[in-house]
């Protein structure tokens, strides 16, 4: 088993893959060949009111992906586990912010692909933390943008 941290995976992921991955998954899931199901959630009233939640998949077909996620919502570590589908051995524990991160805006990304004008070059967004500046970098690798404007309360 792997462990990977955050400085481990910023110096592997990129966008652009990020983006071709979301999209093979996107395909995987229009054939059928997702599993997703409901996350499950924990209430933790003696800690803050925290909450901690579990969410699992399996991609199969081109991208053949067996994971779990498990997140302390509300501002709390995120670690991601990918499991070997075959026989579910442990690959690797991730630090899952980076991740999230990407994969949330890669999902942008992709969408952006398909249904943005080919000619944008302009992008409004609310919002200039993590996740603002990763969906400006998933946009801009599918539409390169001459222009951002950023609106954020702080």
């Amino acid at each position: 088993m792997r462990l990977l941290t955050r400085a481990d995976l910023e110096s592997v992921l990129t966008m652009s893959e990020t983006i071709a991955v979301v999209e093979d998954a996107f395909a995987e899931y229009a054939r059928g060949n997702v599993r997703m199901p409901l996350r499950i959630g924990l209430n933790m009233p003696e800690h803050d009111n925290g909450m901690h939640g579990v969410m699992h998949g399996y991609v199969g077909g081109s991208v053949d992906a067996l994971a779990i996620k498990a997140a302390r919502l509300g501002g709390g570590k995120i670690w991601v586990i990918l499991f070997n589908p075959e026989d579910g051995a442990i690959r690797s524990l991730m630090d899952g912010g980076f991740i999230t991160a990407m994969r949330t805006a890669a999902v942008c990304g992709v969408a952006a692909k398909y249904l943005a004008r080919s000619d944008a070059q302009v992008l409004g967004l609310f919002g200039a933390g993590t996740q603002g500046r990763t969906h400006v970098a998933a946009i801009n690798e599918v539409r390169p943008l001459n222009l951002v404007k950023v609106f954020d309360s702080v």
